[in-house]
């Protein structure tokens, strides 16, 4: 089904003389721009996306076979040197080529994690095995591993020139797992290993030795000299996934944690003992001292955690955080109890923390089947973005509406993006479906927006997936059927606005989101018809009476952000829908 606003769009609310109670309402979508495929007949993940103060969107990830990485008309093909290689791929913001280079041995290499700086300076991590040069160019600049796979961070410049690459490790398997760069310019890098390693690559020491599988957080300068580098760990494991910064460049990680482990890095000690596969953030400041921990999801015995446990801070210090869980859990990591219960195998669940890691509110998303998250990226404003993957049905309001996303069969895989405000509230839900019978599968890896607010989404998907499911289907389609080929595609910031109506004749509201004036307009001509916006527990906050003609302007009081509702009452049509406060 066309699930695009138009202005025939229907919805039916039923409205309560007290409040109103949404039903099956589908959430306005942003428009779609453009979508590229990244297709070879092997196997092409793109694992990071980031984009510079120009616009320019660069895409990270592995590949095997030979792709021809140009989206374009030109043929730009690169065919890796071992089991996996490391393509970076570069295009503008209309999402035509401009470069491409690649990095591999003749074993296996990964890369978990990618950041660009105001100047477009590109910064990864991930892990790699063998002897690899890091130096795509004239030059050479070759790292051996020391045992099994180890840790590497690299710098390229804006043209993809080679800038400086290091490796840690020892004789067991490391690795880089994201990487972060903070408001100072600094690079923080977090990740996992298993013996005792010096991650200072000048001519200091700094080496941390571990219990058994421990988590380093490291931060180097734009130069790759280090600045500090930290070590939590203990008797049991613990796997740190992701990091970000605040605007005070305190230092959030996230990852998960069983049996006991002290995660205070310094001199002190905060133990904290699990039976299970436990969630954690950790907080710790610019210098990498202890702040907190919490376990946002609590203990549960069924807990079950793929390896993305992404987390955001917004500009007031708030953290965001987006997991998966199954069964039961107590969201509250303080004294109180918020519990869940998954909906499927498993669901998605957005939380988020006051700067000193205190409960504010978490929401569920999650039909019958299992529904995942990736990547999670917070805005300037605080509204968060999410993406990864369900199946079957899924509603992605958590509130009282109801915005369905269906994947088009309960056992094939749809990718989802999906916007929230601070609130936790529905802004708007995307999804990108099979659009054939072939073997399905799709998976949203990550996000980043562009300098406008425009959002870049990767991920990887096989058989014939249609990425703009409004009035023009955007169809992409691996090169084998059951080979999963990589994607990057770009939706508008800003949101058009959106036209509901039961009578046939719509009326938009736009923007939407709005600051403190909307403008109102209506196919048909208005006679004394009268403009009503409510809170979403039925309070009214505005009307506006006597409209006649086509054109309005309606200048809000101030009022918090949010999701409100709308209804225009027009003799006997009535046209009702959602519109979202900045």
């Amino acid at each position: 089904m066309n699930s695009m606003w138009s202005p025939a769009r229907r919805l039916t609310w039923i409205i309560p003389a007290i409040f109103f109670m949404l039903q099956n309402v589908n959430a306005q979508r942003p428009d779609f721009l453009w979508a590229k495929g990244l297709l070879g007949a092997e196997q092409v993940t793109p694992t990071a996306v980031a984009t510079d103060a120009l616009g320019n969107v660069v895409i990270g990830g592995v590949y095997s076979g030979t792709v021809d990485f140009n989206p374009g008309s030109g043929v730009t093909n690169m065919t890796a040197n071992g089991y996996d290689d490391i393509f970076f791929l570069k295009l503008n913001g209309s999402g035509e080529f401009l470069w491409a280079f690649s990095l591999g041995g003749e074993s296996s290499e990964y890369l978990e994690g990618m950041a660009l700086d105001p100047q477009g300076n590109i910064y990864v991590t991930g892990h790699y095995s063998g002897e690899v040069d890091f130096d795509p160019g004239q030059g050479v600049h070759k790292l051996a591993e020391n045992g099994g796979a180890d840790i590497f961070i690299a710098k390229y410049n804006s043209s993809g020139a080679y800038q400086w690459a290091h490796s840690f490790g020892n004789e067991y398997s490391d690795a880089g797992t994201h990487i972060h760069i903070d408001k100072a310019g600094n690079v923080l890098v977090v990740g996992e290993f298993q013996d005792p390693t010096d991650f200072d690559p000048g001519a200091g020491v700094a080496i941390l030795d571990p219990f058994g599988m421990d988590t380093f957080i490291a931060k180097y300068t734009p130069a790759g000299a280090l600045v500090w580098a930290r070590m939590i760990g203990g008797t049991g494991n613990v796997n740190g996934y992701h990091v970000t910064s605040d605007a005070r460049n305190n230092v959030y990680v996230t990852g998960r944690v069983r049996n006991k482990v002290d995660f205070d890095p310094g001199p002190g000690t905060h133990e904290i003992t699990t039976t299970n596969n436990e969630a954690f953030l950790l907080k710790l400041n610019a210098d990498g001292l202890f702040k907190y921990v919490v376990l946002p999801g609590g203990s549960v015995t069924s807990k079950n955690f793929n390896n993305h446990r992404p987390v955001g801070a917004d500009k007031d210090g708030s953290v965001y955080l987006a997991y998966d869980f199954k069964s039961s859990a107590d969201f509250n990591p303080g004294t109180g109890t918020v519990t869940l219960t998954s909906n499927g195998f498993e669901d998605i669940f957005l939380q988020k923390l006051d700067s000193l890691g205190n409960f504010i509110w978490v929401k569920q998303v999650g039909g019958s089947s299992t529904d995942l998250v990736n990547d999670l990226i917070v805005s300037e404003s605080g509204d968060l973005f999410v993406t990864g993957r369900f199946n079957g049905t899924v509603d992605f309001d958590p509130g009282p509406g109801v915005v369905n996303l269906n994947a088009n069969g309960d056992w094939n895989t749809g990718i989802y993006i999906a916007r929230y405000n601070k609130n936790g509230e529905l802004v708007w839900a995307y999804d990108v479906k099979r659009n054939d019978d072939t073997w399905p599968y799709g998976d949203g890896n990550a996000l980043c927006l562009d300098k406008d607010g425009n959002l870049l989404a990767i991920g990887e998907f096989s058989g014939t997936y249609n990425f703009n499911p409004g009035n023009t289907s955007v169809l992409l389609s691996s090169v084998t059927e059951n080979v999963l080929n990589g994607f990057v595609m770009k939706l508008k910031g800003t949101l058009s606005g959106m036209s509901i109506t039961e009578s046939g004749s719509g009326v938009i509201l736009f923007p939407n989101p709005f600051n403190d004036q909307l403008e109102i307009r209506s196919v048909e001509s208005l006679k004394d018809a009268r403009l009503t916006i409510r809170n979403l527990s039925g309070q009214i906050i505005y009307i506006k009476s006597s409209m006649y003609g086509n054109n309005f302007v309606a200048d809000l009081p101030v009022i918090p952000a949010g999701i409100y509702l709308f209804e225009v009452v027009n003799g006997s049509q009535r046209s009702t829908g959602k519109i979202v406060k900045n």
